[in-house]
């Protein structure tokens, strides 16, 4: 009875699901907002910049605040994302109007940007769409830089 009870417990403990970290679902929850804000009826660049970090010409903005829609390269690196997830979520959507996808990776790397939380991502879809979301954390928040599909 011992060895059955101690064979349990051991089997248990050598569960085959990881365990998930803070950093993940933190980006993860991040990722979540930053697509039901993209596909809101009413979405424009104003709706989706909050999620987003800087990109542009000034080496003192880029990849270290959060985008700022009064700066021209800025905003059209803001229209341009919003315009690809859109394009995204437009091909990603179910035939009720929902989305549905799953976290197939996440990886922390650091770069010569910062240290980037990757999710890569697969839209459940005919054509099982994969993306990888590229987040840099900026205090406590995670802002997206890049998507990849």
């Amino acid at each position: 009875m011992r060895v059955l009870i101690l064979s349990v417990a051991l089997l248990a403990g050598c569960s085959s699901t990881p365990t998930i970290s803070a950093q993940q679902l933190a980006v993860e929850a991040r990722l979540a907002d930053l697509l039901a804000a993209a596909s809101a009826p009413e979405a424009n660049a104003a709706t989706v910049a909050p999620f987003l970090i800087a990109r542009g010409d000034d080496p003192s903005r880029e990849w270290k605040v959060p985008a700022d829609l009064s700066i021209e390269r800025e905003r059209a690196y803001v229209e341009r994302t919003l315009a690809t997830l859109q394009g995204m979520l437009e091909e990603a959507r179910q035939p009720d109007g929902g989305l549905a996808y799953e976290v197939i990776e996440f990886v922390v790397e650091p770069e010569s940007e910062g240290v980037w939380h990757v999710l890569m991502v697969e839209f459940e879809t005919p054509d099982r769409l994969e993306a990888f979301f590229a987040f840099l954390p900026l205090g406590d928040t995670y802002y997206l830089g890049d998507i990849d599909r």
